[in-house]
């Protein structure tokens, strides 16, 4: 289930991309920031999808990952709170 709430300013100071931008910038994209809660293993988007939303993580860690055609899955990124590794 996806729950979403509007994310207070507490909870925006927590990802570090947020928290570094402008108040200003911040106030005007909070208009459209809503916290939600999704399940692990969630799949964000697949190969070629258009993603119509920005994640902006603040307790979790998102998982870039590449499919080869053995099957094999490589983890090739990481989003987290602190931006990409």
């Amino acid at each position: 289930m996806v729950r979403l709430v509007r994310m207070t300013a507490a909870m925006m100071k927590r990802n570090l991309l947020l928290a570094r931008m402008k108040a200003e910038d911040r106030k005007h994209l909070n208009r459209r920031l809503k916290l939600t809660t999704l399940p692990q293993g969630k799949i964000l988007a697949e190969p070629g999808q258009k993603q119509p939303n920005a994640c902006f993580p603040i307790h979790c860690i998102i998982s870039l990952t590449t499919s080869f055609s053995t099957g094999h899955v490589v983890e090739t990124g990481m989003i987290g709170p602190e931006g990409i590794d």
